[in-house]
């Protein structure tokens, strides 16, 4: 190795061959498969699961429903059952699981288990999330556990809360000579990796659990486990083999938590679970969106002095990462609870955003010297963003914000931590920037 040169990776000719096998790829003798009944609605409660006709069905070995192992799960607010037991609260919830000899066999049944919902209202953005009539998505919010650091608001969709005030921003206005304002969404979106998510489980006569999974954390998978599930994290054997692109969407423990308790209905056998891409899609976690409210002011020289910045993310259904992602996007947000997936992180979680909808509002502030970004802001790397108002994909310089010994702003930023919604379509809408006394 040295510098300069290029140095092959070791699993470069298996790749490029075909000869490298993926979690999925992987077949054993006597090997089970699973397969997952998911709900139609995006929030509904569950009033009955009729599963006769599915275990019925030639080959079938098991069906688990969410009655059968009442656990909640999540890394910062424990407010998700492994499978949806009460109430489904996402359109592709996991509500049961099929185990059976064959694939087909597994697919067929699991169409056969009928389940009588009872739809309620939906919550479609981390916005609507936010209003007084909005349907509540937790009611028990106060009861859940959760870890320090965390502030869910019972009694509404807030999942955390996050504030920084700094400064006078009422001065800052003050010397303000121009304002520029713009608003923002972004909706959720998929990682859209090649390899979709795949794991096997196996209980062996000792006790030992081994786990196969197209994870980005196996060591997540065993401490996580061990705390949902009451076992020895020493029992617990993470494999990962090749991982067919993850960028964050394989970092949470869903499908690993499936597949143990298909395995342990069936006495131990390994059971294989795969997502078909529509699952990986509308089933298991996607990566987080945000509706997002800048004000900026500055001198007409474009020296910043105010920033009041409000961040409306929209986690999913389940807190899960998404609260986690509030330390990766400068904190300034709040989390709100709706009826779509979980979020999760992907390449910088929210970092991205915040970056997008500070610098393309900076972007519309004054331009001294013929430079698009003014002195809002230091230059960063120039990055693609719908240009306000007109719909069209123009560079923009993302930047760090100065903070100048001697020049620092006053800030406001309110954080409202949003747990998931269905805020569909992206937009960036007008930005305005007109002097202070036209505000």
């Amino acid at each position: 190795m040295a510098v300069g040169k290029s140095v092959p990776r070791k699993e470069a000719l298996d790749k490029v061959t075909g000869v490298a096998k993926y979690t999925s790829d992987w077949m054993a003798p006597g090997i089970l498969h699973a397969k997952m009944v998911i709900s139609p609605y995006a929030h509904a409660k569950i009033k009955s699961i009729d599963t006769a006709a599915a275990r019925s069905v030639s080959g079938v070995r098991a069906v688990v429903t969410g009655r059968d192992q009442v656990v909640l799960t999540g890394e910062e607010i424990r407010d998700r059952p492994i499978l949806a037991a009460d109430r489904v609260r996402y359109h592709g919830e996991p509500v049961a699981v099929v185990v059976a000899e064959s694939e087909a066999a597994a697919k067929r049944a699991a169409g056969l288990v009928k389940v009588e919902y009872q739809p309620l209202p939906v919550v479609n953005s981390p916005t609507q999330a936010l209003q007084p009539d909005a349907p509540l998505i937790h009611e028990r919010l106060g009861e859940y556990e959760r870890i320090p650091g965390v502030y869910p608001e019972p009694g509404t969709n807030i999942a955390n809360r996050t504030k920084i005030r700094k400064g006078n921003l009422d001065k800052g206005w003050m010397e303000s000579e121009v304002i520029a304002k713009a608003s923002f969404s972004f909706p959720q979106s998929d990682h859209a990796a090649m390899e979709t998510r795949a794991v096997t489980a196996e209980i062996l006569p000792d006790g030992q659990i081994i786990i196969h999974s197209s994870t980005q954390s196996p060591f997540m998978v065993e401490r996580l486990m061990s705390r949902y599930l009451n076992l020895a994290q020493g029992q617990i054997i993470v494999r990962t083999p090749l991982v067919g692109g993850a960028y964050g969407g394989k970092v949470p423990v869903q499908l690993e938590l499936i597949a143990y308790l298909a395995a342990r209905a069936v006495g131990g056998r390994k059971v294989k679970l795969v997502n078909s891409r529509k699952e990986d899609f509308i089933t298991s976690p996607v990566h987080i969106g945000l509706d997002a409210k800048i004000k900026l002011g500055c001198t007409r020289e474009g020296k910043l002095k105010a920033a009041e910045i409000i961040f409306l993310f929209d986690g999913g259904a389940y807190s899960d990462k998404a609260v986690h992602c509030r330390d990766l996007s400068g904190g300034r947000e709040k989390r709100s609870y709706g009826n779509q997936q979980t979020g999760a992180a992907a390449r910088g979680s929210a970092a991205w955003q915040f970056g997008v909808a500070v610098g393309a509002c900076v972007g519309v502030g004054p331009h001294p010297r013929g430079h698009p970004s003014g002195r809002f802001a230091r230059l960063g790397r120039p990055l693609p963003f719908c240009h306000p108002g007109s719909g069209k994909m123009e560079p923009c310089c993302l930047c760090r914000i100065r903070l100048g010994a001697g020049t620092l702003f006053a800030m406001r930023v309110a954080g409202r931590g949003l747990a998931g919604s269905g805020n569909r379509g992206a937009a960036c809408r007008p930005a305005v920037c007109h002097p202070v006394g036209d505000r």
